[in-house]
């Protein structure tokens, strides 16, 4: 949602973006210990400037944020 509130205020076209979502369980206790979300960005041309505002709109977003801090949060952006 953060993703796409930035992109429409910047005027970013990331219609068609995918992402995939994968955790890491730990044991003793067992619990989610890490979590990873690779974002595969539609063909286009993205601007560094772009990319980073992408970038930071995921890293700040409130869910994340959410998350106890333990957790190792892994953020992966694929641009064609």
């Amino acid at each position: 949602s953060i993703m796409g509130i930035a992109a429409r205020t910047n005027k970013i076209n990331i219609e068609g973006t995918k992402m995939k979502v994968s955790k890491v369980m730990g044991s003793n206790p067992r619990r989610v210990i890490e979590v990873h979300i690779e974002f595969e960005m539609p063909p286009g041309t993205f601007s560094d400037k772009e990319k980073d505002i992408l970038k930071n709109a995921a890293l700040t977003c409130p869910v994340a944020k959410s998350l106890h801090p333990d957790i190792i949060q892994g953020l992966n952006f694929i641009y064609k």
